[in-house]
């Protein structure tokens, strides 16, 4: 028995999660999180809000440096916020690197790093519906309704800054915090959608019994149960849709 049947080797096979996996790994949220990083040194440097030559070493080191997931401090910075410190470790530039993350909360930036994986995720999830042998033009709407609507950047900072960073990371501006509600229930409706479709499957129907108690408990309590239901019930709409969609064409 596995802790997570979506990352066990032994599972693979009976669970697969196809393209979907690389995006919950945590070296992918690091990235993300590096990349926002990167786009915020540069745009506050060419708008003179941090030194130019700073914003320029940080962007750049963004692109380079390697970060270890397994040495981050989450229980006393939280996860952007311990990426940061060992950004600022890694570039061991401290007269640059105190302006990483600079005049910026570390919740927007692990926000902003969540968008840009969910914005992947909705997009394979279309892809997958578009490959799938059912009628799912409805479902691919909705799924392009809630990209559209929910995904997004949101920071307080000055607004030339963050237009800069929404142009670079190609992301709308938001005038709210980023809301995971309807990528939860999309994912849901995904599953629900399969098992509708594939009644007598078995693993489908563990997935949609999953899929609705991951749903459940994040509507229950939203922020704290974020970071332990959204990768799992994600991951069960993309097992869904591995099992239904066939051989996916991507390289």
């Amino acid at each position: 028995m596995a802790a997570s049947v979506f990352d066990s080797p032994m599972f693979a096979k009976s669970y697969p999660t196809g393209e979907a996996a690389r995006l919950f790994s945590d070296s992918a949220a690091v990235r993300a999180i590096l990349l926002v990083l990167g786009s915020l040194a540069k745009a506050q440097g060419s708008l003179g809000v941090a030194p130019e030559d700073s914003a320029f070493f940080i962007h750049r080191s963004s692109m380079e440096v390697q970060i270890d997931p397994a040495g981050l401090d989450l229980l006393n910075d939280g996860f952007a916020g311990a990426v940061t410190k060992a950004f600022q470790k890694a570039m061991e530039a401290p007269e640059h690197a105190q302006f990483i993350q600079y005049e910026v909360a570390a919740d927007q930036i692990e926000a902003a790093g969540l968008a840009l994986r969910m914005r992947q995720f909705l997009t394979y999830c279309a892809k997958r519906l578009q490959e799938s042998p059912f009628e799912a033009e409805s479902l691919v709407k909705q799924l392009e309704t809630v990209k559209s609507e929910t995904i997004g950047l949101y920071i307080t900072t000055d607004q030339k800054v963050a237009e800069a960073v929404s142009d670079a990371l190609r992301l709308k501006v938001l005038s709210e915090p980023l809301e995971i509600s309807p990528i939860a229930e999309i994912a849901q409706t995904i599953v629900a959608f399969i098992v509708q479709s594939v009644p007598n499957n078995p693993r489908l129907q563990q997935l949609d019994a999953f899929a609705n108690a991951l749903a459940q408990a994040l509507k229950d309590n939203p922020q704290p149960m974020a970071p332990l239901c959204l990768p799992q019930l994600c991951l069960s709409a993309a097992a869904a849709l591995e099992l239904v969609a066939g051989p996916s064409q991507a390289d």
